[in-house]
């Protein structure tokens, strides 16, 4: 073989090499793009959603009563209402859609946040929850926790409350989410929720009972009883004439209620004195 020959044969194996290389890198290129990909977004945090003008999907200020801290995924950040004039945040929340006007008070937007909205179990202590009102209180062993996402070495969760943790390496499991019933009520979302209506009447017997006694008065006792029907479990009292009286009494329910069903296929409504938790209209 001539010394040309030798020569335009290595020219044509490195013409093959450089081509092999550009395949190469064309599909590690598409492969990070799609399996090593991970969906980012922004979110609002709202520590006080009752001084946020919030409007549902219809563009009508809503009654729902929204948990300290909740927080609102951007859709569209200069979304324009169906008037033509008005600018707002088109915002997701719990499945649904929302919009949140700007006030003279500037939202709090975390950005470029990892998505994560799945359920975990610590299996180790030591975590703490740290609130947007900045309250700080650890977190017991075995509780759960719903992940919403993460920004850089922090996970914003829903426990009790809504906040900031640090989970370290190995001290947390996922939880597989089960699929929603579909001929009856979820039994240990039903067991939930009359858990916590009967620490409600506990408390009521408790006061109830020393009120009477004290002030020698023969108030009845304001017990929440349920009714079930397949998918539908309605809560009321047992006496509405002392409903007024538990205003107070009626928010926390109604906050306890829709953090238990936060994450499931199932909504608490507040319809006058009662509670109906529903399957998700949408």
């Amino acid at each position: 073989m001539s010394f040309r020959d030798s020569r335009e044969k290595k020219l044509d194996n490195w013409k093959k090499y450089l081509i092999n290389m550009r395949y190469f890198s064309i599909i590690l290129f598409s492969l990070s793009a799609s399996v090593f990909a991970t969906e980012k977004a922004d979110y609002i945090l709202l520590s006080n959603p009752a001084s946020v003008l919030i409007l549902d999907k219809y563009e009508q200020k809503t009654n729902v009563s929204f948990l300290p801290g909740t927080p609102f995924r951007i859709e569209e950040q200069n979304h324009l209402l169906s008037d033509g004039i008005t600018l707002a945040y088109k915002c997701s929340f719990d499945k649904k859609n929302w919009f949140l006007l700007p006030t003279s008070t500037p939202l709090s937007v975390i950005k470029n946040c990892t998505v994560l909205n799945d359920s975990v179990r610590l299996i180790r202590s030591g975590a703490e929850i740290r609130t947007l009102g900045g309250r700080i209180k650890p977190i017991a062993n075995g509780s759960l926790l719903i992940r919403l996402f993460s920004k850089a070495t922090k996970v914003y969760v829903l426990s009790d409350e809504f906040g900031w943790v640090k989970l370290q390496k190995g001290s947390w499991e996922n939880i597989k989410k089960a699929p929603a019933p579909v001929a009856a009520f979820p039994i240990r979302l039903r067991q939930r929720i009359l858990n916590r209506m009967e620490t409600v009447n506990r408390t009521y017997r408790t006061f109830f009972t020393f009120f009477n006694q004290k002030y020698h008065k023969n108030f009845q006792i304001p017990q929440w009883q349920f009714e079930q029907k397949e998918k539908t479990l309605r809560l009321y009292l047992n006496t509405e004439e002392i409903a007024e009286s538990l205003k107070e009494s009626f928010e926390s329910i109604e906050n306890d209620l829709q953090r238990i069903v936060i994450g499931s296929a199932y909504q608490s409504t507040r319809k006058n004195n009662r509670f109906l938790i529903t399957v998700r209209s949408e």
